[in-house]
Protein backbone atom coordinates (compact mmCIF):
# COMPACT_ATOMS: atom_id res chain seq x y z
CA UNK A 1 0.00 0.00 0.00
CA UNK A 2 1.24 3.60 -0.92
CA UNK A 3 2.60 5.22 2.43
CA UNK A 4 0.30 7.26 4.84
CA UNK A 5 0.14 8.76 8.13
CA UNK A 6 -2.19 8.26 10.69
CA UNK A 7 -3.73 9.85 13.43
CA UNK A 8 -5.44 7.91 16.09
CA UNK A 9 -7.39 9.93 19.21
CA UNK A 10 -9.74 9.30 21.24
CA UNK A 11 -12.54 11.30 21.78
CA UNK A 12 -15.39 12.76 23.92
CA UNK A 13 -18.91 11.57 21.85
CA UNK A 14 -19.62 15.13 21.36
CA UNK A 15 -16.16 15.11 19.19
CA UNK A 16 -14.12 17.00 21.60
CA UNK A 17 -10.13 15.74 21.88
CA UNK A 18 -9.91 12.97 24.90
CA UNK A 19 -6.30 11.70 24.47
CA UNK A 20 -3.96 11.73 21.63
CA UNK A 21 -2.52 8.34 21.41
CA UNK A 22 -0.57 8.18 17.98
CA UNK A 23 0.17 10.28 15.45
CA UNK A 24 2.71 8.75 12.17
CA UNK A 25 3.52 6.45 9.32
CA UNK A 26 0.92 3.31 8.95
CA UNK A 27 1.79 0.42 7.09
CA UNK A 28 -0.81 -2.50 6.60
CA UNK A 29 -1.61 -2.69 9.98
CA UNK A 30 -0.91 -0.24 13.43
CA UNK A 31 -0.56 -1.75 17.09
CA UNK A 32 -1.59 1.18 19.27
CA UNK A 33 -2.06 0.99 23.11
CA UNK A 34 -3.99 2.74 26.10
CA UNK A 35 -3.31 2.88 28.92
CA UNK A 36 -6.94 3.40 30.60
CA UNK A 37 -6.20 7.24 31.76
CA UNK A 38 -7.13 10.20 30.41
CA UNK A 39 -4.69 13.08 29.53
CA UNK A 40 -4.21 14.14 33.34
CA UNK A 41 -3.60 10.14 34.29
CA UNK A 42 -6.42 9.49 35.73
CA UNK A 43 -9.33 7.39 35.09
CA UNK A 44 -11.97 8.70 32.37
CA UNK A 45 -14.98 10.44 34.57
CA UNK A 46 -17.23 9.03 31.09
CA UNK A 47 -18.67 5.68 30.15
CA UNK A 48 -18.22 5.84 26.56
CA UNK A 49 -15.06 7.37 24.56
CA UNK A 50 -14.95 7.27 20.81
CA UNK A 51 -11.37 5.67 19.27
CA UNK A 52 -10.82 8.17 16.00
CA UNK A 53 -8.79 6.77 13.28
CA UNK A 54 -7.93 9.39 10.81
CA UNK A 55 -5.78 8.84 7.31
CA UNK A 56 -4.01 10.59 5.73
CA UNK A 57 -1.88 10.75 1.67
CA UNK A 58 1.85 11.48 1.38
CA UNK A 59 0.39 15.04 0.09
CA UNK A 60 -1.17 15.54 3.77
CA UNK A 61 -4.90 15.14 2.34
CA UNK A 62 -7.37 13.62 4.63
CA UNK A 63 -8.11 9.92 3.06
CA UNK A 64 -10.54 8.48 5.61
CA UNK A 65 -11.82 8.54 9.13
CA UNK A 66 -12.61 5.12 11.13
CA UNK A 67 -15.19 5.45 14.85
CA UNK A 68 -15.44 3.50 16.55
CA UNK A 69 -17.42 3.86 20.11
CA UNK A 70 -15.78 2.08 23.47
CA UNK A 71 -17.97 1.76 26.34
CA UNK A 72 -16.05 1.90 29.69
CA UNK A 73 -16.58 0.34 32.86
CA UNK A 74 -14.25 0.62 35.72
CA UNK A 75 -13.55 -2.51 37.59
CA UNK A 76 -12.98 -2.22 41.40
CA UNK A 77 -11.60 -5.51 43.03
CA UNK A 78 -13.60 -6.02 46.22
CA UNK A 79 -11.58 -5.61 49.49
CA UNK A 80 -11.63 -7.95 52.47
CA UNK A 81 -14.00 -7.17 55.24
CA UNK A 82 -12.06 -6.45 58.56
CA UNK A 83 -11.31 -9.43 60.97
CA UNK A 84 -13.60 -9.28 64.04
CA UNK A 85 -12.67 -8.48 67.24
CA UNK A 86 -11.80 -10.56 70.45
CA UNK A 87 -14.16 -11.26 71.93
CA UNK A 88 -14.62 -11.67 76.16
CA UNK A 89 -15.02 -15.19 75.64
CA UNK A 90 -11.84 -15.77 73.65
CA UNK A 91 -10.16 -13.90 76.16
CA UNK A 92 -9.06 -15.30 79.68
CA UNK A 93 -9.29 -14.04 82.65
CA UNK A 94 -6.13 -11.77 83.76
CA UNK A 95 -6.42 -11.28 87.23
CA UNK A 96 -7.50 -13.63 90.17
CA UNK A 97 -11.36 -13.77 90.99
CA UNK A 98 -12.11 -13.53 94.73
CA UNK A 99 -14.26 -16.76 95.10
CA UNK A 100 -11.02 -19.25 94.99
CA UNK A 101 -9.48 -16.95 97.91
CA UNK A 102 -12.66 -16.23 99.97
CA UNK A 103 -12.87 -20.29 99.94
CA UNK A 104 -9.54 -20.75 100.81
CA UNK A 105 -9.13 -18.27 104.09
CA UNK A 106 -12.81 -19.90 104.69
CA UNK A 107 -12.10 -23.38 104.85
CA UNK A 108 -9.16 -22.96 107.01
CA UNK A 109 -10.81 -20.42 109.38
CA UNK A 110 -13.68 -23.45 109.76
CA UNK A 111 -11.31 -25.81 110.02
CA UNK A 112 -8.97 -24.37 112.85
CA UNK A 113 -12.06 -23.71 114.72
CA UNK A 114 -13.56 -27.19 114.61
CA UNK A 115 -10.03 -28.27 115.97
CA UNK A 116 -9.91 -25.64 118.64
CA UNK A 117 -13.53 -26.45 120.23
CA UNK A 118 -13.31 -30.13 119.50
CA UNK A 119 -15.03 -31.51 122.87
CA UNK A 120 -12.63 -33.11 125.62
CA UNK A 121 -13.24 -36.62 124.95
CA UNK A 122 -11.14 -36.60 121.72
CA UNK A 123 -7.66 -35.83 124.01
CA UNK A 124 -9.38 -37.19 127.49
CA UNK A 125 -10.04 -34.19 130.16
CA UNK A 126 -6.49 -34.26 131.33
CA UNK A 127 -4.71 -33.64 127.82
CA UNK A 128 -3.59 -30.03 126.98
CA UNK A 129 -4.53 -28.16 124.75
CA UNK A 130 -1.81 -26.84 123.24
CA UNK A 131 -1.26 -30.12 120.68
CA UNK A 132 -4.77 -29.16 119.05
CA UNK A 133 -4.05 -25.42 119.13
CA UNK A 134 -1.00 -25.96 117.40
CA UNK A 135 -3.17 -28.13 114.73
CA UNK A 136 -5.59 -25.32 114.36
CA UNK A 137 -3.27 -22.80 114.19
CA UNK A 138 -1.00 -25.18 111.12
CA UNK A 139 -4.77 -25.15 109.51
CA UNK A 140 -5.54 -21.41 109.60
CA UNK A 141 -1.89 -20.44 108.80
CA UNK A 142 -2.73 -22.86 105.66
CA UNK A 143 -5.57 -20.96 104.90
CA UNK A 144 -4.47 -17.66 105.21
CA UNK A 145 -1.56 -18.66 102.89
CA UNK A 146 -4.15 -20.22 100.30
CA UNK A 147 -5.68 -17.02 100.16
CA UNK A 148 -2.80 -14.98 100.12
CA UNK A 149 -1.81 -17.10 96.74
CA UNK A 150 -5.67 -16.89 95.72
CA UNK A 151 -5.58 -13.04 96.09
CA UNK A 152 -8.47 -11.08 94.45
CA UNK A 153 -6.76 -9.06 91.67
CA UNK A 154 -3.72 -11.19 91.75
CA UNK A 155 -2.57 -11.12 87.85
CA UNK A 156 -2.00 -14.38 86.21
CA UNK A 157 0.94 -14.34 84.04
CA UNK A 158 0.08 -17.08 82.29
CA UNK A 159 -3.12 -16.00 81.11
CA UNK A 160 -1.63 -13.04 80.01
CA UNK A 161 0.77 -13.88 77.55
CA UNK A 162 -1.32 -16.38 76.18
CA UNK A 163 -4.06 -13.10 75.69
CA UNK A 164 -1.10 -11.28 74.06
CA UNK A 165 -0.83 -14.04 71.97
CA UNK A 166 -4.02 -14.09 70.64
CA UNK A 167 -4.03 -9.84 70.20
CA UNK A 168 -0.83 -10.15 68.74
CA UNK A 169 -2.73 -12.59 66.22
CA UNK A 170 -5.34 -10.15 65.87
CA UNK A 171 -3.00 -6.88 64.72
CA UNK A 172 -1.49 -8.90 62.53
CA UNK A 173 -4.39 -9.85 60.61
CA UNK A 174 -5.54 -6.28 60.57
CA UNK A 175 -2.70 -5.02 59.01
CA UNK A 176 -2.93 -7.61 56.41
CA UNK A 177 -6.08 -6.71 55.44
CA UNK A 178 -5.10 -3.64 55.49
CA UNK A 179 -2.17 -3.98 53.22
CA UNK A 180 -4.38 -6.44 50.96
CA UNK A 181 -7.42 -3.56 50.75
CA UNK A 182 -4.84 -1.11 49.50
CA UNK A 183 -3.65 -3.11 47.09
CA UNK A 184 -6.76 -3.57 45.67
CA UNK A 185 -8.12 -0.25 46.01
CA UNK A 186 -4.91 0.68 43.65
CA UNK A 187 -5.52 -2.15 41.12
CA UNK A 188 -8.50 -0.48 39.16
CA UNK A 189 -9.29 -1.86 36.05
CA UNK A 190 -11.18 -0.60 33.06
CA UNK A 191 -12.98 -3.20 30.85
CA UNK A 192 -14.00 -1.90 27.26
CA UNK A 193 -16.20 -2.96 24.76
CA UNK A 194 -16.19 -1.86 21.71
CA UNK A 195 -19.76 -0.78 18.74
CA UNK A 196 -20.18 -0.93 15.67
CA UNK A 197 -17.21 0.85 13.45
CA UNK A 198 -18.56 3.47 10.93
CA UNK A 199 -15.88 5.00 8.23
CA UNK A 200 -16.54 8.30 7.17
CA UNK A 201 -15.29 9.53 3.48
CA UNK A 202 -14.10 12.93 3.13
CA UNK A 203 -16.20 15.09 1.07
CA UNK A 204 -15.02 15.49 -2.61
CA UNK A 205 -13.91 18.67 -4.32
Amino acid sequence: SSFQTAEVTLRYTDGAPFRALYTGPIGDSLKVQWDGLDASGVPPPVNRVVLRVASRAPTGELGGIVQVPLDLRLVRPDTLPWPPPLTAAQLLPERAKSGAATRSLLGGLFLSGAVAVLPAVVGGTDTPSGPRMAVAGTIGLAGLLGYMLHRPGRPLAANMRANQTLRDTWQRRVAATTAENARRRRDIRLAIRAGEPTAIQPRGP
